[in-house]
């Protein structure tokens, strides 16, 4: 595996919640179902919050740590890429948290192998709280079920 900077994954996952975001509210303004129209803003809120965080980040970190290098570069290809998800007007709430949970323990294993490769504290810290936003809307998810 190829390594990365920390600035370089940063901005991929950003773009990634970006490109997730954009893709729950579409389907959101296509949907009938006022559940399903519920469940998706509330998604596509979640990842432009996120996607915010990030870039907020980004804008204040020290140089030094945005030009930290990983011994690892993420897989990407692990995650479900917003234009590789298929749906259709039949998918059920359940189905939408499903999927948005699946993404989100992607996300969290993803933020996990880059921590056990970091030596850096602050790194450690930005991938930490990432884990800490997934965890909180995967419960809050579970908790809609």
């Amino acid at each position: 595996m190829a390594q990365t900077r920390m600035i370089d994954f940063l901005n991929k996952v950003e773009a990634f919640y970006g490109r997730l975001g954009t893709y729950y509210k579409e389907l959101s303004d296509d949907s009938k179902s006022r559940d399903v129209k519920t469940i998706l803003s509330h998604l596509s809120r979640h990842e432009e919050n996120v996607r915010c965080m990030i870039q907020r980040y980004e804008e204040g970190a020290d140089q030094v740590v945005l030009n930290t290098w990983f011994k690892v570069s993420p897989d990407f290809t692990q995650l479900k890429m917003p234009e590789d998800l298929v749906f259709s007007s039949e998918k059920s709430v359940d189905d939408i948290i499903q999927l948005a949970i699946d993404i989100d323990e992607s996300l969290i294993d993803m933020y996990k192998l880059l921590i056990r490769e970091s030596l850096d504290d602050e790194v450690k810290d930005v991938l930490n709280n990432l884990i800490q936003e997934e965890v909180v809307e995967k419960i809050k998810l579970m908790n809609i079920r």
